[in-house]
């Protein structure tokens, strides 16, 4: 295309002017030689003009690495003052030919072109994808972009044993964790970079794997990010980027036993779950020395410890990677102590040294032939706690001779359970639902009540061997439950069914 764009702009300009001033023009006797002068712009317009000078110029990867088989995204900016009108993606080897037509009045165009590169091309072999792009002149410029079919665009993979991301460690006179983790390659990894956590290394690897560990040693506590990049000999890098938290001390007023592990079953039930367990109140003990006996009535059951009731954050204990080593995390995620025996265990865990034992044991303390709960608002499989054993008569209520008895556990003659319905007996009444538990159907002792729950809203931890306070409910508990008792451990736990 040639252009005269000066004479053009003129040519316009008189047209204009005789247009709107024709009378005048015709009046004088100056129309037909401005029309002469017109014509002769016009032909001086078309015959004499100047070439475009500018041509296209790119922007882009100019090496891809891909495989045979796979595909290749070719991503880049074109730019020209005069403007595109197209982009042509040329290779004959693999019979492509692409052109996409762009406006002209663009002067800059981003493209993204993506291809499949045959399966029957050479693992290793050099491929030159020629770009050619036309400007508004019908100027054109070109470019190519190398495919190397090199056979390796995977990332090297980085698998961290220790520490935990977001975990929390506590401050002592030795290190806090061992940095642990292993890197591989399906080709060969060329170096491994640590930085954070008072480390800024970078290792010559030259092999298919690599193992890093090493002692981290803390001299206060903080926050620290640690980052750690591997890179392989094609040039593909993975990243694993982490944080750690390092505690100067931890001192907690209650431990509870999790034997469920998501923060929805902490809190779906009546109560019982976790479930609190003993702490040690000598000066070097109190608050970071905690024992918990448990019966465990499946094989494998997986269990955590936690300070705060309703949730695994922010802190949550766990085993560690050594028997016996206790470890911390943030979430439910920190791995469990498995109790690999149905029966009674005792584990103590001190948060001192981050440590636990554990160990199983059997029972002394004296059974019962039966357990009943005794209350108003309560059915015992079915059968109301306010329905008379001897005669039937109903509300007879908070009275051992109505009480309903649970079902002692074949394997276990400590623990009762049974299918409870908790609901509003006398909706014209005061309201007052609420049960203990018994095991004599002639008297009130022994019974147990709770060491709190007299109060709504309140949720008992243990029981309280004839003392305690009544649990009482309103509507907001009703439902059906299965009801555990454990008249070793006196603990209820209270499951929505």
């Amino acid at each position: 295309m040639k252009i005269n764009v000066l004479c053009r702009v003129f040519m316009d300009r008189q047209i204009r002017n005789i247009t709107n001033h024709m009378s005048i023009y015709t009046k004088h006797g100056w129309s037909l030689l401005s029309f002469g002068i017109l014509l002769v712009c016009l032909s001086s317009c078309t015959e004499e003009s100047v070439d475009v000078s500018s041509e296209p110029s790119f922007n882009l990867q100019e090496v891809i690495t891909s495989l045979p088989g796979e595909s290749f995204t070719i991503t880049g900016l074109v730019s020209d003052p005069a403007g595109i009108k197209s982009v042509r993606f040329e290779y004959a080897p693999w019979s492509l030919d692409k052109v996409i037509e762009v406006d002209p009045s663009i002067t800059q165009y981003p493209f993204e072109f993506s291809f499949s590169i045959p399966d029957t091309e050479t693992e290793g072999s050099t491929h030159l994808i020629n770009i050619i792009s036309t400007n508004g002149g019908d100027k054109e410029s070109s470019t190519q972009v190398e495919i190397v079919l090199s056979g390796d665009n995977q990332l090297p993979e980085i698998a961290m044993a220790s520490p935990s991301d977001g975990g929390t460690y506590i401050l002592g006179s030795g290190s806090e964790f061992n940095l642990s983790f292993t890197v591989s390659d399906n080709k060969e990894i060329s170096t491994v970079e640590i930085v954070g956590v008072g480390l800024n290394e970078t290792v010559e690897v030259n092999a298919a794997s690599y193992s890093f560990d090493k002692a981290v040693d803390f001299v206060f506590a903080g926050t620290f990010d640690l980052s750690i990049t591997a890179t392989d000999v094609s040039g593909n890098k993975a990243t694993k980027n982490l944080s750690v938290k390092i505690e100067e001390s931890l001192q907690f007023e209650k431990m509870y036993l999790a034997d469920v592990s998501s923060d929805a079953e902490l809190v779906s039930d009546l109560f019982g779950v976790p479930m609190l367990i003993d702490g040690f109140e000598s000066t070097d003990s109190l608050g970071v020395v905690f024992e918990a006996n448990y019966y465990n009535s499946t094989a494998n059951t997986e269990i955590r410890f936690i300070p705060q009731k309703a949730s695994f954050a922010p802190f949550a204990f766990g085993a560690g990677d050594s028997a016996g080593e206790l470890a911390i995390g943030s979430d439910a995620t920190v791995n469990p102590i498995v109790l690999s025996e149905v029966g009674y265990y005792n584990i103590v865990i001190n948060l001192s040294t981050m440590t636990y034992t554990i160990e199983t044991y059997s029972p002394t303390d004296d059974t019962f032939e039966y357990i009943i709960i005794m209350g108003t608002g309560v059915k015992v499989d079915g059968a109301s706690t306010c329905v008379s054993n001897s005669d039937g008569a109903d509300d007879n209520c908070w009275w051992f001779g109505s009480g309903k008895p649970l079902t002692v556990d074949s394997n276990n003659p400590y623990l009762f359970s049974a299918t409870v319905e908790l609901y509003d007996h006398d909706p014209e009444g005061d309201g007052n639902n609420g049960f203990i538990l018994g095991a004599n159907y002639d008297d009130w002792s022994p019974f147990w009540r709770f060491d709190q729950g007299d109060a709504l809203g309140v949720e008992p931890d243990a029981t309280v061997p004839n003392g305690g306070n009544n649990y009482i409910f309103d509507e907001s508990a009703f439902g059906t439950y299965t009801f555990v008792f454990d008249t070793h451990l006196n603990r209820v736990k209270i499951l929505p069914q």
